[in-house]
C-alpha cells in the first residue's frame, strides 16, 4: 500500500514566498510546523492508503483526463485559518476557484470511485496550507497577520499539468514523491 493523492503544484513567486517568510518571522516562536516552500500545492483528490496495483490503471485514468482538459490560470489571494482564532489549527493562502479548476478535480473525483475511492461530500474548497498550529501564544500577532494579508493577491498561476504524488510520513515532515506527471492539453 502507497498513501496517495492528486495535487496541483504551486511554484512561490517573490511576493507568496515573502508572505509567507514574515508569518515565519513573526510567529517563530509558536509551534506551528510550516510547509515546506518547494512542496506548496492544492490537493485535487487525496486517495490515501491505494494498493499498488491498482497505480498504473489510475495513472491511465488520470492521463485520460490530462488529455481532455485545456490548460488553465487561477489566482492565489488572501489568507485565513480553519477552525477559528480561538482553535487554529490550519494556515492557508486561498485559490480562486475557477469553473476549470472545479471540473478538473470534480472529473479525477468521478474516476477515482471507480477504483474505490469517495469523494469528500463538501464542496471543493481549494486552498494551500502554508502552516499547521500545533499550539500558539500570540493570537494578537497571528490576527495582525491575518488582518494585513487577508485581502493580498499573490499571484497567478498557470495550470500546465497535475501531479500523481505518494505521501510518504516521516518524523518531521511528509515527504512527496511524484509518481507521475500529467500534461494538460494544449487545445
Amino acid at each position: 500500500m502507497k498513501r496517495t493523492f492528486i495535487a496541483i503544484k504551486i511554484p512561490a513567486e517573490e511576493r507568496l514566498f515573502n508572505s509567507i517568510a514574515d508569518f515565519h518571522e513573526q510567529l517563530r516562536n509558536e509551534k506551528i510546523s510550516w510547509a515546506d516552500q518547494s512542496n506548496l500545492h492544492i490537493t485535487l483528490m487525496f486517495l490515501g492508503d491505494t494498493d499498488e496495483e491498482k497505480i498504473s490503471e489510475i495513472c491511465t485514468e488520470l492521463y485520460n483526463i490530462s488529455n481532455t482538459t485545456k490548460k488553465f490560470n487561477f489566482a492565489v489571494k488572501g489568507v485565513g485559518l480553519f477552525k477559528n482564532i480561538r482553535n487554529p489549527r490550519v494556515l492557508w493562502t486561498g485559490i480562486e476557484c475557477t469553473e476549470p479548476l472545479k471540473n478538473l478535480q470534480k472529473e479525477i473525483e468521478e474516476k477515482m470511485k471507480f477504483f474505490g475511492f469517495k469523494g469528500d461530500n463538501r464542496e471543493y474548497n481549494p486552498h494551500l496550507t502554508f502552516g499547521r498550529i500545533r499550539t500558539l501564544g500570540s493570537k494578537d500577532t497571528l490576527l495582525n497577520l491575518l488582518n494585513q494579508y487577508k485581502e493580498m493577491f499573490f499571484q497567478t498561476v498557470q495550470v500546465e499539468e497535475f501531479i500523481y504524488y505518494e505521501s510518504i510520513l516521516s518524523q518531521s515532515k511528509p515527504v512527496y514523491k511524484i509518481i507521475e506527471k500529467f500534461t494538460l492539453a494544449n487545445v
